[in-house]
């Protein structure tokens, strides 16, 4: 939760993010961060 947790308060223009994480599968991970952070790109 912490690769979600950043990258709402940050609101990056990219996000590279890890499939492997170890509290929450990066795909997951990555479409919570897509639907908090609509502009940033994945």
């Amino acid at each position: 939760m912490e690769a979600v947790r950043q990258a709402t308060e940050l609101q990056p223009d990219i996000v590279l993010i890890d499939l492997a994480l170890p509290t929450l599968n990066g795909i997951d991970a990555a479409n919570i961060i897509r639907e908090k952070c609509p502009k940033s790109k994945i």
